[in-house]
């Protein structure tokens, strides 16, 4: 019998893997069939997919790039806040905050 870690692992994977397909190559998502569109689903991909990726430090899974999903995911979500010289982020200490940059991306 696995251990829960990996059973936990295992579970993410499978969940993961039947959904990367519906994120779009604008980073926008597509709702599976008989669900709603939420406006905050890239937002929820890009932390999922971030947190796979802490947990197994894979960056590929079934054939999809991760590190470009994710990034798909973060720039749809910015470009739907319109605030493209606005960034997330996370001091030390854990907390989020908004903060302008000082040069255009």
């Amino acid at each position: 019998m696995h251990n829960f870690s990996e059973q936990c692992l295992d579970l993410a994977r499978s969940l993961l893997s039947n959904n990367l397909h519906h994120i779009n190559e604008d980073g926008s998502v597509t709702p599976a069939p008989d669900e709603k569109s939420r406006v905050d689903e890239p937002g929820h991909a890009a932390l999922a997919i971030g947190e796979y990726f802490r947990a197994s430090g894979d960056v590929e899974l079934e054939g999809y790039d991760l590190f470009d999903l994710s990034a798909r995911c973060v720039t749809n979500k910015l470009s739907q806040m319109k605030l493209l010289r606005m960034v997330w982020r996370m001091p030390p200490w854990g907390s989020f905050r908004l903060v302008l940059l000082k040069n255009e991306i």
